[in-house]
């Protein structure tokens, strides 16, 4: 089959990191608009709560049409817009021209993106191929964490729109080298109606995105008022980058040891008590390592979440929304995490975390409690 050639799981790979590069850059990107052009945290967080924005509009659009979509062709050209919105951003300072770019972008990678996801979830084995996309970003975190701010400090606050659009012109390329073709893949029965089982984990995914953008577009900003200096932030962000190699390697050996709901409810969790911690630890040994290990949760967790959707709605209707749950989430983090810093403290954005967490966990557990067996759990062992 098509899904088994190395080339085509590294394009869906490649169009996932570009998709998932909020999930990377929310640190450096809030840090840039507040620290680079001056913003308020409200507004600077309130411009990528735009992108996102874009994305989700656009990933649901997308989603909704996504069997009609020439998605071999629209992906790569969606890629390249985006990169053209970041390359206008270069010479613009004004709020209003940058609130425009920041929105058209959003739109455009949404839509690539959920093509990405889409395809993915109509694989033979969307765990493993999330999983290798999963684990491109990680890679890319490394070199992106690791360089990034040390170019921006030296450069100007410009590098990071530079980085934004290289990312996207590789993805446009990679897409369109070796994105396959929806009609060699195999798939089953479309008309089945989508069960609420997948509506739960839909919605625990959200509130799972919306922690992780919360706490992560803010922590450049809580170590800078807690006092750590660049050195160590550099430590952290390398440190991160390289750790976020690990969680889909490790999802990808655990696919059959590991029950999805258990892994959800659980990696919530995690995700909670480590945000809680981030935004309340004064010393650098409490904050370092669950800032180093924050996104761990949700890159693992989400690999088997994402498989266990594609499993329980074979049709790619609801993978192909992975964009829209997770920056519906992600769109709402960075402004609110600005309106509780604001108004109370980024001590509140932890509070809020842990709310967050126990509902996600909830909502993951219903899944399981209405679930009906998937075909394959249905064969013999």
């Amino acid at each position: 089959m098509q899904d088994n050639r190395l080339g085509t799981r590294a394009s869906l790979a490649v169009g996932h990191t570009a998709a998932m590069i909020d999930l990377v850059a929310l640190p450096v990107w809030v840090g840039v608009l507040l620290g680079g052009y001056g913003f308020s945290p409200s507004t600077g967080g309130g411009l990528v709560t735009l992108f996102l924005c874009g994305a989700v509009v656009a990933s649901f659009a997308t989603a909704r049409f996504f069997r009609q979509l020439p998605v071999h062709r629209t992906t790569p050209l969606f890629y390249l817009s985006a990169a053209l919105a970041f390359i206008a951003m270069l010479s613009m300072d004004s709020i209003a021209v940058l609130t425009f770019l920041h929105f058209v972008a959003g739109l455009c990678v949404g839509a690539a993106g959920s093509s990405v996801h889409g395809t993915m979830g109509r694989m033979s084995n969307p765990h493993r191929v999330f999983a290798l996309g999963n684990l491109f970003l990680g890679c890319f975190a490394v070199a992106f964490l690791g360089t990034l701010p040390m170019l921006i400090a030296h450069y100007g606050r410009e590098t990071l729109f530079v980085a934004f659009a290289v990312t996207f012109i590789a993805a446009a390329l990679a897409t369109l080298i070796r994105f396959p073709k929806l009609a060699t893949i195999e798939t089953k029965n479309h008309a089945e109606p989508i069960q609420p089982a997948v509506w739960f984990l839909v919605a625990g995914v959200m509130l799972m995105a919306l922690v992780q953008s919360m706490t992560f577009s803010f922590l450049e900003r809580v170590a800078t008022e807690r006092g750590f200096d660049e050195a160590q932030m550099r430590t952290i962000f390398l440190s991160l980058g390289i750790i976020n190699i690990f969680p889909p390697i490790l999802a990808a050996m655990l696919q059959r040891r590991l029950n999805p709901t258990i892994t959800g409810m659980v990696g919530a969790m995690f995700q909670a008590v480590f945000s809680f911690t981030i935004m309340n630890a004064s010393e650098w040994t409490l904050f370092a390592p669950p800032a180093i290990f924050f996104s761990f949760a949700m890159i693992f967790t989400h690999t088997f979440l994402f498989g266990r959707i594609a499993a329980l709605e074979p049709s790619g209707r609801i993978s192909a929304a992975t964009p829209a749950m997770l920056m519906t989430g992600s769109s709402i983090g960075p402004f609110l995490g600005g309106i509780l810093v604001e108004t109370y403290s980024y001590g509140a954005i932890g509070k809020v975390a842990v709310v967050f967490g126990l509902m996600a966990a909830a909502l993951f557990f219903l899944s399981a409690r209405y679930s009906r067996k998937t075909p394959a759990e249905l064969q013999p062992a």
